[in-house]
């Protein structure tokens, strides 16, 4: 890229490129306080951290002001989900004129290398390029293959199939492209941000990042690079008494989370599909599964009839695009 005229190409060449960390978090302070703590220990050191908490009540701002004193806060004044509060960060971030933005949820630990290995991939600035991604790790130390993916048929989606995992031998090469990222650790360029904008806040959790890495990808490169590792707590925090949940139906008190991945599911395959047809047949497909769902709902859960009706509720707000987020505790509760 040299000679091209381009002055931000150039600084990101020389590695001088202005970082920084955007932190989405919802009281989990301890959690937190792990993840600012290797932020701060990397051996790129970063140009800013900024925490946007989204109205958390466990005291994650006291330990804010008294423990991370050289932390940025946004503090909103509600619970705008992980799309929210990843919305009004990058948003922050570029209006600060930084150059990349390095994502991260609150219970993510990256190595401390993990943004120098980032930047020391030769590609990484190519102006294709437009974010990069390291490997996600579980507490145990294996791979979480499901934050990093590629694209299935846009048509075919609406059955949930959104993305296939990349397979674990890939993370043994230098790099690789691929299609999709969590929100865990992916180190994205401002001029995309430019481009595209910034995650749809109206998604509140569930799917914002597939939303995001779809318009990223149509932009342009997004890289796998698996010598940078971020370990991510997640399993702690989906758990009962440290093991996986093994319900076949959701906890009822947590049933509202349910819904917004299927609202935001819907909106994406309709907005994505490549024929009418397909999508249509695929519809299809999808209500044929959630009315064998509702079957044994009918038999074995609780709280039937508000179980049953909230799937097709999701549906039909995701294609009718209604982001009304307090419709599934309306129903629910």
């Amino acid at each position: 890229m040299k000679g091209n005229g381009n002055p931000l190409a150039v600084r990101m060449e020389t590695n001088v490129a202005k970082i920084c960390a955007v932190v989405v978090t919802y009281n989990r302070k301890d959690l937190l306080r792990v993840c600012l703590e290797a932020l701060k220990s990397q051996t790129r050191e970063l140009d800013s951290i900024l925490v946007v908490d989204n109205a958390s009540s466990d005291g994650t701002e006291e330990m804010l002001s008294e423990e991370f004193l050289s932390v940025k806060v946004i503090s909103l004044k509600s619970n705008t989900g992980g799309a929210g509060g990843f919305y009004s960060g990058i948003r922050k971030a570029h209006e600060d004129g930084y150059d990349m933005f390095w994502l991260m949820d609150d219970d993510a630990e990256p190595s401390k290398n993990a943004l120098e290995m980032l930047l020391s991939e030769p590609t990484a600035f190519q102006e294709d390029v437009v974010c990069l991604s390291g490997a996600v790790m579980d507490r145990s130390g294996a791979i979480a293959v499901n934050h990093r993916g590629y694209l299935n048929d846009p048509d075919k989606i609406i059955l949930g199939w959104i993305q296939r995992p990349v397979p674990e031998e890939l993370y043994k090469k230098r790099v690789v492209e691929i299609d999709t990222v969590s929100f865990v650790g992916p180190l994205i360029k401002r001029e995309v941000v430019t481009r595209i904008g910034y995650p749809m806040r109206e998604f509140f959790v569930h799917n914002d990042d597939i939303e995001y890495s779809m318009r990223l990808r149509k932009a342009g490169k997004v890289l796998l690079i698996g010598a940078s590792t971020i370990r991510h707590f997640e399993a702690f925090t989906q758990s009962e008494n440290g093991k996986p949940f093994t319900r076949r139906f959701p906890e009822y008190g947590k049933l509202w989370l349910y819904y917004y991945g299927k609202r935001n599911l819907c909106y994406i395959a309709k907005r994505e599909r490549k024929s009418f047809s397909f999508f249509i047949l695929f519809f299809i497909k999808r209500l044929v599964l959630e009315i064998k769902t509702s079957i044994g709902l009918l038999l074995r859960a609780d709280h039937r009839i508000r179980r049953i009706f909230l799937p097709y509720m999701a549906m039909f707000n995701g294609l009718r695009g209604n982001f009304d987020n307090t419709v599934p505790r309306r129903w629910l509760y």
